[in-house]
């Protein structure tokens, strides 16, 4: 089976343990000249507004934006900040993808810029790099159980932030 390429961000799946999913309030401020879309991932900054990752990796991880905000235009966000929150996202690589052998491992966010028609997110899950460094963004828990969906190219994979804002990093295995 092969898998779409159609990258969307980083959707909500469940959570890790007990709990509902905590969204906070946050703002992204008239001089910051990137648009912000649902799926994105994005971090707080000096002044508290919210940008997507600068550096993923090395930049600590908010959360993950729940509405579109145009460029250059002070908007209102809710952005699902939950440490033990899953969501899903598409592997970057179009030839070989995330195998099941990857999982348990850790991957960075790869911040592509969204797509200003159809007002998605671009951000994916970068498979250069995945090993079991506690620093990287992502923790990778398993595949997506949907149909149209395998391990390889354009996988569809369920992750938990790693380098997050209110949580711990958890080394890979």
């Amino acid at each position: 089976m092969a898998n779409t390429d159609n990258p969307h961000g980083f959707m909500f799946v469940g959570m890790d343990g007990p709990g509902f999913p905590w969204q906070q309030k946050l703002t992204k401020v008239v001089g910051y000249g990137t648009a912000l879309y649902p799926g994105d991932v994005v971090s707080r900054v000096a002044d508290g507004s919210i940008e997507v990752i600068t550096t993923p990796g090395t930049t600590l991880i908010s959360g993950i934006n729940s509405r579109w905000g145009a460029a250059s235009t002070a908007t209102n966000h809710e952005v699902l900040v939950s440490s033990n929150a899953l969501f899903e996202g598409q592997d970057n690589n179009a030839t070989d993808g995330i195998a099941a052998a990857d999982l348990g491992a850790n991957a960075n966010c790869e911040a592509n810029a969204g797509s200003a028609t159809k007002l998605t997110s671009g951000h994916e899950i970068n498979e250069t790099g995945i090993t079991t460094t506690a620093t990287l963004d992502f923790h990778l828990i398993e595949l997506l159980d949907t149909p149209n969906n395998a391990h390889g190219a354009w996988a569809r994979i369920v992750v938990k932030i790693n380098a997050h804002r209110y949580g711990f990093a958890t080394a890979g295995v």
